[in-house]
């Protein structure tokens, strides 16, 4: 997902993911374009786990990597 251009968030979209989330999403790999929206991401995260893996990333590779893993060990299970 790429969260660069996520001006906000709408409570019904975060009670609908946090609720539903984990039925349909394996893991989500957030993009975007500043350490500082990073930093609020990864509170957010943190106060509020998402139900399923989550990491918020600035480098697409990383995050491609990351996801890549993720599927991986899914497909272990």
């Amino acid at each position: 997902m790429d969260g660069a251009k996520i001006v906000s968030l709408n409570k019904e979209a975060r009670d609908y993911t946090e609720k539903y989330g984990q039925d349909f999403i394996h893991a989500n790999a957030m993009m975007v374009d500043s350490h500082v929206t990073k930093f609020i991401y990864n509170m957010y995260v943190k106060l509020k786990s998402p139900g399923f893996p989550f990491q918020v990333f600035t480098d697409r590779e990383k995050a491609v990597k990351w996801l890549l893993e993720i599927k991986s060990e899914n497909e272990k299970k």
